[in-house]
């Protein structure tokens, strides 16, 4: 029986993703939102140019290159989730707007982040 730990398989695999041509169109949609004060339309703007151009990522830093991979996404999602609810967190409303844009890009969410009306995050108390 194979050890799947040693196997970085499915992490460096592609990841999948909606059209090249929906993910630009999404972008034209919530670019022209940007502004008025609140930061969730630039997240998602940043989220949707990094998952069409690669570069660094818009929370982790990290250079990735074309095609991203699965192991690229999930740490943008996993950064967006540490300002969202981490003891520290800060910018909420980016982080909050970078995640919808990447969860609706992997198909996740049926929901755009252009016409999702952003939430305000919460802190857990716990």
């Amino acid at each position: 029986m194979a050890d799947i730990r040693k196997s970085d398989a499915t992490s460096e695999a592609p990841a999948v993703l909606r059209p090249a041509a929906a993910l630009a169109a999404e972008l034209r949609a919530v670019a022209a939102r940007v502004g008025g004060g609140c930061r969730y339309h630039e997240g998602a703007r940043d989220a949707l140019r990094w998952l069409l151009t690669a570069g660094p990522g818009p929370l982790t830093g990290r250079r990735t290159d074309r095609p991203l991979t699965l192991r690229a996404v999930v740490a943008e999602l996993a950064a967006a989730e540490t300002q969202l609810y981490g003891p520290q967190a800060a910018d909420r409303d980016y982080a909050a707007g970078l995640e919808h844009a990447v969860m609706w890009a992997v198909s996740a969410t049926p929901a755009t982040p252009s016409t999702a009306l952003p939430r305000p995050a919460t802190r857990r108390t716990w």
